[in-house]
């Protein structure tokens, strides 16, 4: 879909295009000016070297675990769709292979309390345990139990970024195999857009995010420098390192010895984040890691199988969409150019770790002074080459979903805002 430069009404990622004055979204604040149209990147270029281990998100696959049996996908086929549409949503791929997908923003534009579980087997999805407090923007972890931990959450203002609104501390454990929710600890600190991994000891480091609280300015909830350490044997949740620069919209690679990788992100101000900082939970401590080349916010981030992480696409205040890529190398002591996105530049793209050690890049949303777009395209990164090969595109251009490796490595596409609306419907990739 191509709009003429306006404000793009889309749940949780309202994007400003160029205006030649002062700025004002809904409520009067000013949204600042555009000086120039987007622009991508110049190309760096870049090369793989080995590393150690590093992992993504919690709940996503180890990159430094490679199965070469295992084919990449070429393409996309419909799956069967959700009961609800819903963006800006959890999908968690549970021990037994099934998903389980929470909350998120329904097409009224309002949080969600329900779930759905899909089977991967059967290829059907059923209901599962509604939450007692509708959410979106929280975080989901996968234990090594088989419980599923959500936490947190809020709502986001007109430009995407947290209104400090409908901030959530409560925190809940999925049990799969009973099919139920228990109610937890909450965390000290209520937080939405907060950023959650599971640790090597089998804590998770719940870390960054927004308030409630408005200091700065209305628009924003205050960003959050602070940490929470959830410990499953106690139940319990215990203070963790705290940041020098408060963030949300970031993103997190764990590094070969256990350190944590804070990647980008915005603060309070709606200020793009060079800094990564780098945090070891085990003691409570940080340290500067490397700047990024460009700022960035609704970027991806992926571990590959040489131990290095991708941190691609994103945008910058206003129409300055990115296509850049960078790696971050196993130690976190140096970021490399890699090899830029062929396609348009875009934000909040999804981006899976495959079993064969490459990575899946698929839609987003496109922006500049001609318009936005919701993209279909999808590429494969291979950073032995290095090059990104565009495979078969999604049937619905769509942003703000989900993306899940499955057991077999296949991806799963659900949901996220179409040309239109929000939607349910989902797409697996096949070889």
């Amino acid at each position: 879909m191509r709009v003429k430069p306006t404000l793009l009404a889309i749940p949780g990622l309202l994007v400003l295009a160029a205006c030649t004055s002062g700025c004002e979204g809904p409520g009067g604040q000013d949204l600042g000016v555009a000086d120039a149209e987007a622009a991508d990147l110049p190309d760096a270029g870049g090369s793989a070297e080995d590393g150690g281990s590093l992992t993504l998100d919690a709940g996503e696959p180890d990159g430094g675990s490679v199965d070469a049996q295992v084919p990449d996908p070429t393409g996309f086929v419909p799956s069967p769709a959700m009961a609800t549409a819903r963006s800006s949503h959890s999908a968690t791929l549970l021990a037994d292979g099934r998903v389980w997908v929470v909350g998120g923003f329904g097409r009224s534009g309002r949080a969600l309390a329900t779930t759905e579980i899909f089977d991967p087997q059967t290829g059907s999805w059923s209901p599962g345990p509604s939450l007692s407090e509708a959410r979106a923007n929280h975080v989901a972890v996968s234990l090594p139990s088989g419980q599923v931990l959500i936490a947190g959450g809020g709502l986001d203002n007109n430009v995407g970024a947290p209104a400090g609104r409908g901030i959530l501390a409560s925190a809940v454990l999925f049990e799969p195999n009973e099919g139920r929710l228990v109610p937890i600890a909450p965390l000290a600190e209520g937080r939405s857009h907060a950023a959650a991994i599971l640790l090597d000891d089998g804590r998770v480091l719940v870390i960054g995010g927004s308030s409630g609280l408005h200091t700065t300015q209305p628009s924003f909830g205050d960003a959050l420098g602070t940490s929470e350490i959830y410990d499953p044997a106690a139940g319990l949740w215990s203070p963790g390192p705290s940041l020098d620069i408060p963030r949300y919209l970031h993103s997190l690679l764990r590094l070969s010895d256990g350190e944590i990788a804070v990647i980008g992100g915005s603060d309070q101000n709606e200020a793009e984040l060079l800094q990564v900082e780098i945090v070891q939970p085990s003691d409570g401590s940080r340290r500067d890691g490397p700047n990024l080349s460009a700022g960035r916010v609704f970027h991806a981030t992926a571990p590959l199988a040489s131990g290095r992480g991708l941190i691609v696409c994103g945008k910058q205040a206003n129409i300055r969409f990115l296509n850049t890529s960078e790696l971050l190398e196993s130690d976190g002591a140096r970021l490399v150019a890699a090899t830029p996105l062929p396609g348009d530049s875009r934000t909040a793209p999804t981006l899976s770790p495959l079993p064969s050690g490459r990575a899946l890049l698929a839609g987003g949303l496109h922006g500049s002074t001609a318009g936005f777009y919701n993209l279909a395209d999808a590429y494969l990164y291979d950073e032995t080459v290095p090059s990104w090969t565009p495979i078969g595109p999604l049937a619905e251009a769509r942003v703000l979903h989900s993306a899940t490796v499955l057991e077999d490595g296949s991806v799963l596409i659900c949901g996220g805002f179409g040309d239109t609306d929000t939607l349910s419907t989902c797409e697996r990739s096949t070889p």
